[in-house]
């Protein structure tokens, strides 16, 4: 029963669904079975509900029908009937928190039903609403063109005069288009970055971009958001398009709803990341604003909650601005929207590294000698950060135990490929520090060398630094 779909939608519900779910059961519109009710008053019950040990089928019966003998298909059927009312109600709810959906299938019906006077009045409310929403994003666009296409199907039907001007139809379904072919185009550009494919033919696209240019439709947000972005992730020199990108971004916030403002905010941070990884300095301030804007305004959370890689690149950005008094506010603020297995770790991890940045190293050591993490990634990048700690302040027996510890932990959980790579430069290069003779030139000189070539090694700012 635990494995079930059932188990797996309703455990996804919050508190405020559990009570419209509830009352769409009790309705006979809806459900008209008390033993479904049943059901869904034993998985949410204090003692019972989601507990592993009651969450088995002949236990739920034994509770819910007393004495009956256990009948394993009558009470499938009673899960697959839960189950497909619960279906039915987040699909509900989906429909009803879509903006103008619920007054265009409104519309359509009046259409059918012939109720020219009721179907104007209720035309005007909607033209209303979507001029009061200020909202101009695709799905705005794709209602414009909805709506008029009733009005313009409704006049045909009643054979009168449409007042629908035909042109803004057309416009308005090419702008649609338009949008959201952009935003596909970015969505696998990102998806190649990560998969590392080449497979998309663009030639469509360029067509639409050419079309975008030659009919002024950057004038509309929606348009020149996805246009800017594209161009900017598929030039060499995309610096010109990014930059238009972020001054609209800075300015067309209520045009957008939030769901659309995470991806316009992940679009430039990933822009920024590949240009600071090929070196690029100048796009560290703009990275940190993508990042302290979009938490801020809770763009970057998800459902109430940060992810842990967010957390760790906002804080590495402003300690690399060295804006250190709002890192250690945000560690705090943020720490409970992590997710709870989480939340310890990284706290303590990200307040290590500022402690570090600002030269409190026997607090650094601190919170790092106590951290210990399952996710291996995390402990052996608080090792790695520990290691570093130890050589500034001279604990080179504790840093020769620290780096062993690190290489055998790395053995044990097979760490591979670049991790390894990475991670075993970075331990080879601390060791040699620690027996190199600074103050012979030539020495140092081939040393440094010999990390500048070193790829992959993520510490090597940091290791060239300590021979400063």
């Amino acid at each position: 029963m635990n494995k079930s779909r059932l188990i797996q939608l309703f455990s996804t519900l919050t508190k405020p669904e559990l009570r419209k779910f509830r009352q769409w059961l009790a309705s006979p519109c809806h459900n008209q079975r008390a033993e479904v009710e049943l059901l869904y008053d034993y998985l949410t019950n204090d003692i019972t509900g989601f507990q592993e040990e009651y969450l088995d089928k002949k236990v739920a019966w034994r509770l819910l029908f007393k004495n009956q003998a256990y009948d394993n298909t009558k009470f499938l059927h009673l899960m697959h009937q839960l189950l497909r009312q619960l279906e039915e109600f987040i699909s509900y709810e989906r429909f009803r928190a879509s903006p103008l959906l619920e007054e265009l299938y409104l519309l359509q019906e009046l259409k059918e039903r012939r109720l020219p006077k009721y179907f104007n009045n209720i035309l005007k409310k909607t033209t209303k609403q979507q001029k009061q929403q200020g909202l101009e994003n695709a799905l705005y666009w794709q209602r414009a063109y909805e709506f008029k296409m009733e009005v313009f199907q409704f006049s045909e039907l009643e054979k009168r005069a449409t007042n629908v001007d035909l042109k803004e139809l057309s416009d308005a379904l090419d702008i649609s288009y338009y949008i959201q072919k952009l935003s596909l185009a970015c969505s696998i550009l990102s998806h190649q970055t990560v998969q590392q494919q080449k497979d998309y033919d663009t030639k469509r696209l360029e067509r639409v971009l050419q079309e975008v240019e030659e009919d002024s439709l950057l004038d509309i947000p929606a348009v020149a958001m996805y246009y800017y972005a594209y161009k900017a992730m598929t030039h060499s020199d995309g610096e010109e398009f990014f930059q238009k990108y972020l001054s609209l971004l800075k300015i067309s916030t209520a045009l957008f709803e939030s769901i659309e403002l995470r991806d316009f905010y992940l679009m430039g941070i990933n822009y920024c990341i590949r240009q600071l990884n090929k070196g690029s300095k100048l796009h560290l301030e703009a990275v940190f604003y993508l990042y302290k804007e979009g938490v801020e305004q809770q763009y970057l959370l998800l459902n109430g909650e940060l992810s842990p890689w967010t957390y760790q690149n906002i804080v590495a950005s402003g300690i690399r601005l060295e804006h250190y008094e709002w890192v250690e506010q945000f560690v705090d603020t943020y720490k409970t929207q992590l997710p709870d297995q989480y939340k310890d770790i990284l706290y303590r991890l990200c307040l290590g590294k500022l402690r570090h940045a600002q030269g409190q190293l026997l607090e650094a050591i601190e919170l790092l000698q106590k951290l210990d993490s399952k996710d291996i990634f995390l402990h052996i990048n608080a090792k790695i950060l520990l290691a570093k700690v130890y050589y500034e302040v001279d604990e080179f027996d504790l840093l020769d135990m620290l780096l062993t510890s690190i290489k055998a932990y790395m053995r044990r959980k097979r760490v591979i490929g670049y991790h390894k790579e990475n991670y075993l430069n970075t331990i080879q290069c601390i060791q040699q520090l620690t027996e190199l003779n600074l103050l012979d030139k030539t020495i140092k000189t081939q040393f440094v060398s010999t990390v500048e070539a070193l790829k992959p090694l993520t510490e090597k700012v940091w290791i060239l630094r300590m021979l400063e």
